[in-house]
């Protein structure tokens, strides 16, 4: 996925701020604002420069690699899912009770709901999941 920010401040480090619009490449994707629920114009990112030279004010071109986008949507969406199905059927077997079942199902998904919380904070930050720099925008 490929959208374009402006760089607001580079950091001494070798990274710098880029602001991204979150409507920015909304015309662009199937999922059609779906994935901001929460109505934020814009959202900041600490990115590294990769060596080049920027100046604030700068168009950039941030990609998040296709790769990384279906891993995290098959955790966000198949993890929960699937450990739900298997608990609703595990349950079912053990008890013979759909009611229980039923709960373990949607007990799952809030268990599962932490579970991503917490691989969040360990894993989501890492650089397989972040976006970079891929250069100046032409726009």
């Amino acid at each position: 996925m490929h959208e374009t920010g402006i760089l607001v401040e580079i950091l001494p480090n070798g990274y710098g701020i880029v602001q991204v619009h979150a409507r920015g490449s909304c015309d662009k994707c199937s999922a059609k604002n779906a994935c901001n629920p929460s109505g934020k114009t814009s959202r900041r990112l600490k990115l590294s420069l990769g060596g080049k030279s920027y100046q604030p004010g700068d168009l950039v071109e941030i990609e998040t690699s296709p790769r990384s986008l279906l891993t995290a949507a098959l955790l966000v969406y198949l993890l929960p899912l699937v450990s739900a199905i298997a608990v609703y059927y595990i349950v079912d077997m053990k008890t013979k009770g759909q009611g229980l079942a039923l709960l373990g199902f949607f007990g799952t998904f809030v268990v599962s709901g932490l579970a991503l919380a917490i691989l969040d904070r360990f894993i989501g930050r890492k650089k397989f999941f972040a976006p970079r720099i891929i250069g100046k925008s032409d726009e």
